[in-house]
C-alpha cells in the first residue's frame, strides 16, 4: 500500500522502506515508500489532513493514549504532547480502507447520540469505568468523516466505507483486553444517523435529551463546537446545515435563534428515527444507565464493574483528572435564561421536547 510518511528508526525498519525521502504534507513531497501494514499495528488515526487533495489520514503511535479521558481531544493532547514531528505517518484513505479489511477489531456495542449537554459524557465515563470497554468520546477522525458527508452528500457510499474503515482501524485489536467498543458522538452527528447505521446496522443506538432551556443555558455559558461554528465566517455553510435553515437565512440568524434552531433540528432528526434509538431523558440518569441503557447495549457487568460505574456517576464527567464531584445545576442554569431565549424556546423547542418526552415514555411503557 502507498504510505506517505515521515519515519525514523524507532518506529520502522528502514530496510523495509523503499524510499526514505517521504515528507509530511506540509512540505509538499508526494513520495510513497512501501511499508508493510503490520508496522501500523501500534498506530491509530488521529485525524484527516485536508491540506492534501485528496485528503490523507494522519497516524500517531497509540501506546500513550488514554481513552478513558472524557474527550478524544484530551486524549490526543496528552498523547501527542511530546511526540516528535517525525514520528507520524500519512496514508491515503484508500490505504485506510485496505488496512481495515485485513485486521481484527473490537466490535462496537453501542453508539451514543445526544442533544448536547444532557449526560452523554457521563454515560461515556460510566462505560469507560469498565476496563474491558474501549470508549471513544467525540473522536475527531470519525467526526471529520461525518462532517465531510454532511458537506458532500453526493458521495454517500464512499463516506460509509470511510466511516466503517476508520472505526475498525481505531478499534483494532492490539495488546489490550478490550471486549467492546463504544462511540459517543458530538451533538450534530445525529444528522448522520442514517450513515452510521448503514456502516454498522446492528449496533444499538441511544439518544439523550434534556429540557431545552437547560441546554440553551449551558451552551450559552460554555460553547460547544456547534455554537462556536456560528462565529466561523469561513465555514458559514455549516451554520445552515446544523440549524436546518437555508443558507441565505442562516447568515441572518442571531446567536440565540441559531442555538434554538440547531436543537430543534437535532430533535427533529432523532424523532424521525425514533424506532432506531433508545430515547433517554436526562432526568432519568444515572438510574436509566443501569435499568435501560446497559440492557439495550447487551451488557451484563459483574458486581465489581457495576460498583466502578456507580462511582463514575458521582463525579463531574468532564473533569479529566476525575477529582470534582457532580453538582446538579439545572435550576441555576434556568435562572439566567433571557426573555429572547424563552421566546425561541416557545416557538421552536417546546413542541419537539414534548415529543421526545412522549417517545421516551412510550418506550419505557413498552419494555
Amino acid at each position: 500500500m502507498g504510505l506517505l510518511a515521515r519515519t525514523d528508526a524507532t518506529c520502522v525498519n528502514r530496510a523495509l522502506i523503499m524510499s526514505t525521502t517521504a515528507q509530511s504534507p506540509s512540505n509538499g513531497n508526494n513520495s510513497s515508500p512501501e511499508i508493510p501494514a503490520e508496522l501500523l499495528d501500534d498506530w491509530i488515526p488521529w485525524g484527516i489532513d485536508n491540506r492534501w487533495d485528496p485528503p490523507v489520514v494522519q497516524w500517531y503511535r497509540r501506546d500513550q493514549a488514554d481513552f478513558g479521558l472524557p474527550f478524544f481531544n484530551q486524549t490526543a493532547k496528552r498523547a501527542l504532547a511530546d511526540v516528535d514531528a517525525r514520528d507520524q505517518h500519512y496514508t491515503s484513505i484508500k490505504d485506510l480502507i485496505e488496512i481495515a479489511e485485513t485486521i481484527d477489531f473490537t466490535p462496537p456495542r453501542g453508539f451514543i447520540f445526544h442533544l448536547s449537554r444532557c449526560g452523554s459524557t457521563l454515560l461515556s465515563q460510566m462505560l469507560a469505568a469498565a476496563p474491558h470497554n474501549l470508549v471513544f468520546s467525540e473522536p475527531g477522525p470519525l467526526g471529520q468523516v461525518l462532517l465531510q458527508a454532511l458537506q458532500n452528500k453526493s458521495d454517500h457510499q464512499s463516506h460509509v466505507r470511510w466511516f466503517r474503515a476508520m472505526l475498525k482501524v481505531m478499534a483494532r485489536v492490539g495488546d489490550t483486553n478490550h471486549q467492546a467498543c463504544f462511540v459517543k458522538f458530538t451533538d450534530w452527528a445525529i444528522l448522520n444517523l442514517a450513515l452510521v447505521r448503514e456502516a454498522f446496522p446492528d449496533v444499538p443506538c441511544v439518544f439523550l435529551f434534556r429540557h431545552p432551556l437547560e441546554v440553551v443555558a449551558s451552551l450559552t455559558k460554555g460553547e460547544s463546537g456547534t455554537v462556536k461554528e456560528f462565529s466561523s465566517e469561513d465555514r458559514r455553510g455549516l451554520v445552515s446545515i446544523y440549524s436546518g435553515t437555508a443558507a441565505t437565512q442562516a447568515t441572518a440568524l442571531e446567536k440565540e435563534e441559531y442555538i434554538a434552531r440547531c436543537l430543534a433540528n437535532f430533535s427533529k432528526h432523532a424523532l424521525a428515527s425514533r424506532e432506531h434509538l433508545l430515547m433517554v431523558d436526562y432526568t432519568e440518569l444515572p438510574d436509566a444507565f443501569f435499568s435501560r441503557i446497559l440492557p439495550h447495549f447487551g451488557l451484563h457487568p459483574d458486581n465489581a464493574t457495576l460498583a466502578a460505574m456507580r462511582t463514575a456517576s458521582t463525579r463531574y464527567s468532564k473533569d479529566p483528572e476525575k477529582l470534582r464531584g457532580f453538582e446538579n445545576d439545572g435550576a441555576a442554569k434556568l435562572a439566567g435564561i433571557s426573555q429572547l431565549q424563552r421566546h425561541h424556546h416557545d416557538n421552536l423547542l417546546k413542541q419537539p421536547h414534548a415529543a421526545l418526552v412522549q417517545a421516551a415514555t412510550q418506550q419505557i411503557n413498552n419494555d
